[in-house]
This record gives C-alpha cells, sequence and structure tokens, in this order.
C-alpha cells in the first residue's frame, strides 16, 4: 500500500469477513459475493444494492 500512496484496500474472500487497521492504514476483507452486491460511495461507506431496491417497493 505504501508504494501505491493508498490509504485503504480491499481483500476478497470466500467467507471472511473483516476490517483491519495497520499503521493508519485500512484494509476491508470481504467474501467476493457481498461485493459483488455493493456499490462505493465517496466516502468510502458502502451500501448493499439489494436495500436500495428494498426502498423502491416499499
Amino acid at each position: 500500500m505504501d508504494s501505491l500512496k493508498i490509504k485503504t484496500g480491499t481483500i476478497l474472500t470466500f467467507k471472511q469477513n473483516d476490517k483491519i487497521n495497520i499503521k493508519g492504514k485500512s484494509i476491508l476483507v470481504l467474501p467476493v459475493w457481498q461485493w459483488c452486491l455493493q456499490e462505493e460511495t465517496g466516502d468510502e461507506k458502502f451500501k448493499l444494492k439489494s436495500e436500495k431496491r428494498k426502498k423502491t417497493f416499499l
């Protein structure tokens, strides 16, 4: 992450879900299926697309 000069990163796994903070840097560990259902917002928070769809039907 230092060589790329980024403060956040993502690791895709089969079923592990975690957030790792090391030396002021953040690594999001997500299952691939969950990552596929997400959209990223500008403030680095994620919202599931399915939640967005639920609101349109309610």
